[in-house]
């Protein structure tokens, strides 16, 4: 085997799994984010809403010290 893939191995092993189980646990309808923030059903569109305009490059510091 590649020596990268040792190496990495152990930090990826089931991160596939863990992500789909928590797309079906998590942030499904129904799941534990929609039950646990009062807005209840509404909260994925809130969040959605909310990062419409929201950009990673807004996110930087140069930005960031220009904004200021």
């Amino acid at each position: 085997m590649h020596p990268l893939h040792l190496l990495l191995d152990p930090h990826f092993k089931d991160t596939l799994a863990m992500n789909a189980l928590a797309r079906k646990t998590l942030t499904s309808a129904g799941g534990v984010i929609e039950k646990s923030f009062s807005p209840g059903k509404y909260s994925f569109e809130m969040s959605s809403a909310a990062y419409d305009s929201w950009s990673v490059d807004d996110q930087s510091l140069p930005a960031d010290l220009i904004k200021r």
